[in-house]
């Protein structure tokens, strides 16, 4: 019974959470990728050395958003191109991996 209480009351805290993290004006950037919290907060793959590698992408290029992203990589040298491609590339491969698990 015990166990049931605590599934509930997470599942309640989660829903808080999210209906927070959908009302949040400011910031807006990660709530964009991630849209459903429990999928994030659940997930088996804790790793996020993806940032590391977003942030070299960065200091070349300057900070990307998903509303500029594109036109930043039409705008810029043909490297830039390649090195963002590069990182979603990796960045979609292993999410296949990890679904097909």
């Amino acid at each position: 019974m015990e166990k049931r209480a605590d599934r509930e009351e997470g599942a309640r805290s989660l829903q808080v959470l999210q209906e927070r993290w959908e009302a949040e004006s400011r910031g807006r950037w990660t709530p964009r990728l991630i849209r459903d919290l429990s999928n994030w907060i659940c997930r088996q793959n804790r790793e996020t050395g993806w940032k590391v590698e977003l942030e070299a992408i960065e200091e070349g290029l300057g900070l990307l958003s998903p509303d500029g992203i594109i036109q930043k990589m039409i705008d810029t040298h043909r490297e830039a191109w390649n090195k963002v491609t590069a990182y979603v590339e990796k960045i979609l491969k292993t999410k296949k991996r990890e679904v097909e698990r």
